[in-house]
């Protein structure tokens, strides 16, 4: 989507969607507890937690290089302060 260049696209209805906003608010929400990810599946070697930790920490810098605001509970903070 950073390729891309546009910050939103449309569905299927004709809604428009900020696309790393969303994304960057749905990847927060599946944090653990302890600050981390695991994904339950092990392809790419998300089934590691330092590994599935590193690529969240990624998705969340393209996030914020794309204009990522955080979800709409702080809307002063960008996703990775939410994240930290």
């Amino acid at each position: 989507m950073v390729a891309r260049g546009e910050p939103g696209l449309k569905d299927k209805d004709g809604k428009e969607h900020l696309w790393a906003p969303e994304l960057a608010g749905k990847l927060i929400s599946l944090q653990s507890e302890d600050g981390s990810w695991l994904n339950k599946s092990d392809r790419w070697e998300e089934g590691d937690k330092i590994i599935c930790t590193a690529y969240a920490v990624r998705a969340l810098g393209k996030f914020m290089k794309a204009g990522a605001a955080a979800p709409a509970k702080d809307p002063t903070a960008s996703a990775v302060d939410r994240a930290l």
